[in-house]
């Protein structure tokens, strides 16, 4: 239960969102701002060079980040750490008529130390190229309702599409939901007046795209758009996940499992998600999912409160998630367990990110009455952005 906020994949960016590069760097960081800033001299006023076509529209920055992960169960604790290192990039294209793509690149290389990791990490001592968000979105292909979207994004469902946890110890849970939290394939995408919606296929095999077992992954959201005090979106997810860990959980609650083959799940979901902001800096979220695993019943919820200075560079966060499957009754039916976090984020400059956050299994029901003592994870996370 723990893997998921190691990962938690809010966007680094957002379009709107500013990068600042900090004053007075030297060597190649100064250099890069000069370029980003300026451009060539000697080019700057040729608006069709190379240089400056690129330049045009073009934020860059070098995120690092370092995590540290201390967890107790039955009198036991453990400690670990992940460390970070990737570029955000984000350019838009234009031409005489406007805008007609927009690219997002976030390739991160992640270390793992002593710490479990999603399945595509071989151990706990792992590293691997992780690519959060990259893909390039076509704004002008079908008019300015609808777009086109290709690469590897957030599997449109629940909180995550509008909240977007990349980077942060926050998370919408639905990596633990969906078993995927971002994917490789296309997706459709647009806004109108009241509300925006987003449809997409997708690989089902998460960061590294492969077909083993054809996996795959339909999803789509619709909602009220972000930018309303009251905001609400339904969601559907329908694939066959590669996923080894979810499979070997929904084996656990079988009285036979020699049937179940391989390493997809073949996962169904329908989602309700709410957001309210109140006039103070307050804001209530709730997620609440219905679906299957194969044939077996599911049902996860979430619940969360946020509070803010008036600045907003001081959050505080609690959230409680109730997570619960049905069992064959042999095994005395429904698994469920409600944990509950408190969490805090503070920005003292453009550059910094400060994070804690604190989980705790508040109770807990296996299969067969098996006993499993509640157990806890602090997390703290120090990021900076050059």
């Amino acid at each position: 239960m723990f893997a998921g906020p190691i990962f938690a994949v809010d966007d680094l960016h957002t379009i709107e969102e500013p990068i600042s590069f900090q004053n007075g760097k030297q060597g190649i960081f100064h250099r890069l701002d000069d370029w980003l800033e300026n451009g060539n001299p000697a080019r700057v006023a040729d608006p069709n060079s190379i240089s400056s076509r690129i330049r045009n529209n073009l934020r860059m920055t070098i995120d690092l980040s370092g995590r540290s992960v201390l967890s107790q169960r039955a009198g036991k604790s453990a400690s670990g750490s992940v460390v970070f290192l990737g570029i955000d990039v984000h350019k838009v294209f234009s031409d005489e008529e406007g805008d007609w793509a927009s690219l997002l690149a976030q390739p991160y290389l992640t270390k793992l130390n002593n710490v479990r990791g999603p399945h595509f990490f071989d151990d706990d001592n792992d590293w691997e190229m992780v690519y959060r968000i990259t893909n390039i979105n076509f704004t002008r292909l079908f008019g300015k309702h609808m777009n086109l979207k290709v690469g590897h994004f957030e599997v449109p469902y629940g909180l995550e599409l509008p909240i977007n946890t990349n980077g942060t110890l926050r998370d919408m849970a639905s990596g633990k939901n969906l078993g995927v939290k971002a994917d490789w394939g296309v997706t459709l995408n647009g806004a109108f007046t009241d509300f925006e919606y987003e449809f997409s296929i997708s690989r089902g095999s998460g960061n590294e795209y492969f077909d083993t077992e054809s996996p795959y992954a339909i999803a789509g959201r619709i909602g009220s758009n972000e930018d309303r005090n009251v905001m609400v979106g339904v969601s559907f997810f329908h694939g066959e996940i590669w996923n080894p860990g979810a499979l070997a959980g929904y084996k656990a609650g079988l009285v036979d499992a020699s049937g179940v083959i391989g390493n997809v799940i073949d996962r169904q979901r329908f989602g309700f998600d709410l957001r309210y902001h109140f006039e103070k800096p307050v804001t209530i979220l709730a997620e609440f999912n219905w679906g299957r695993d194969f044939e077996r019943k599911v049902f996860n919820s979430l619940l969360e409160f946020d509070v803010y200075n008036p600045s907003r560079s001081l959050m505080w966060f609690s959230q409680f998630n109730y997570l619960s499957e049905e069992y064959e009754s042999a095994m005395g039916g429904w698994q469920s367990f409600i944990n509950g976090s408190l969490g805090c984020r503070w920005n003292p400059g453009n550059n910094w990110a400060l994070s804690t956050m604190f989980i705790q299994e508040l109770s807990t029901k296996h299969p067969a009455d098996a006993v499993k003592r509640l157990g806890g994870v602090f997390f703290t996370q120090v990021r900076y952005r050059f």
